[in-house]
């Protein structure tokens, strides 16, 4: 839009910022669904030619699918807004999602920041879905990174716009962020998340006899203890600095 010129026009139009975003992720959102509709029809079919398919665990994996497609368009939507060059807008964006997948292990002997550079961590997010686990804090993660960086791409239009310094701006990107971390941090403490176990047989819940045995543990502090085999390739992880 900004490098045919068009983007004056809507401008110019009667339309609000938020609504030109939103217009873009609902037409990139739909050609997302296009490219899981495809996965979705092939899945279809082995429902019909596979015995005993566990279908279910084929429509959380999509929607897994469909929430991470959407989220990288959030992000590629809002970096589309900070340069007019498409290949610089790539680039950057391919570094935005390579900072996602690697935060998590950052700054790990801080209690709070581990848990807010976990939250914003994209790794690994589609995984308990695509294995038939749905939690509410990946999927209020999803929501919460889309909703961010749509904001923040209102925030970078509307500021364009508006004769007013870097401050404003800069405080309302201030403003979404801590209230994505806030609400990330709540959403992910253990006990606020629901599970949905969507396996035929369950494969992702304890087994009964084994809650019961927890149960009968009690409130009392439980000690684990954690034995590492010092010939194994990954015996590192068992090392106490690997717990800071």
């Amino acid at each position: 839009e900004i490098s045919s010129g068009s983007i004056k026009l809507l401008y110019s139009s009667p339309i609000k910022v938020s609504k030109i975003v939103l217009g873009k992720f609902t037409g990139l959102m739909a050609y997302i669904a296009l490219l899981v509709g495809s996965m979705a029809a092939i899945m279809i079919a082995g429902y019909f030619s596979i015995e005993n398919a566990d279908y279910k665990v084929f429509f959380t994996a999509l929607l897994g699918f469909f929430l991470l497609g959407c989220a990288f368009a959030s992000i590629g939507l809002f970096i589309s807004c900070l340069t007019n060059y498409q290949i610089v807008a790539g680039v950057i964006t391919f570094l935005v999602f390579l900072a996602l997948h690697f935060i998590g292990g950052l700054w790990q002997q801080y209690d709070l920041v581990r848990d807010l550079t976990w939250f914003l961590s994209m790794d690994g997010r589609i995984d308990n879905m695509a294995s038939g686990l749905l939690t509410s804090k990946d999927v209020i993660y999803f929501l919460l990174i889309i909703g961010m960086f749509l904001s923040f791409s209102i925030i970078k239009l509307r500021s364009v716009r508006e004769s007013s310094d870097w401050l404003l701006p800069a405080s309302r990107y201030a403003m979404v962020l801590v209230v994505v971390l806030v609400a990330g941090y709540l959403s992910s403490r253990p006990g606020y998340i629901a599970y949905l176990d969507v396996t035929r047989n369950q494969v992702n819940t304890i087994h009964p006899a084994t809650q019961r045995v927890v149960s009968e543990l009690g409130d009392a502090p439980l000690t684990v203890t954690l034995y590492t085999n010092l010939f194994d390739n990954i015996a590192v992880h068992g090392f106490p600095h690997s717990f800071e």
